[in-house]
């Protein structure tokens, strides 16, 4: 089937009738680009329950994030496996995806090693990319983006609350 395919090259619009082709983005995870989703710090191992971020390139079409709770493992057309198990997704954009790394990912026993990442856009699959994941892996969110500083700290039981 033939349609039109319209190309605009500077101010002016050419009109092709052939069959129009969209390439679709194939997902790239970026060398070392998952990590630890608090400290972003590479070389630091992920862990079952943590929180990870995945850095790289056409991850996702738009930025999107989680509306409920439970997580869903498909965010837009984004899905996320690490050793084939699917990732709960918190949020996803073009450059970067924050994932809660699968309890039940290291399925041979192990309590550590190295994991295989993939992110699926679509049809599309990017290169499995391998990250180390330990036992725990603890991290603290702050008020300063290097770590350093108090804690982010929540209380929402009324009954605590002085008056």
């Amino acid at each position: 089937m033939r349609s039109l395919c319209p190309v605009l090259l500077g101010s002016v619009l050419l009109v092709f009738v052939s069959p129009c082709f969209v390439r679709a983005q194939t997902p790239q995870i970026l060398d070392a680009g998952t990590v630890n989703g608090v400290t972003y710090a590479s070389g630091q191992p992920v862990s079952p329950g943590s929180i990870a971020s995945i850095f790289g390139n056409d991850l996702a079409a738009s930025l999107a994030q989680a509306g409920s709770i439970p997580l869903s493992a498909t965010l837009g057309d984004v899905s996320v496996t690490m050793n084939g198990v699917s990732a709960p997704i918190f949020f996803v954009s073009p450059g970067q995806i924050n994932v809660q790394v699968p309890w039940n990912v290291l399925t041979d026993g192990s309590e550590s090693g190295s994991i295989d990442v993939v992110v699926t856009r679509g049809q599309s699959s990017s290169n499995a990319q391998s990250v180390q994941i330990a036992p725990v892996s603890p991290s603290i969110f702050t008020l300063m983006p290097d770590g350093v500083g108090n804690a982010i700290a929540i209380n929402s039981d009324e009954r605590s609350r002085r008056p």
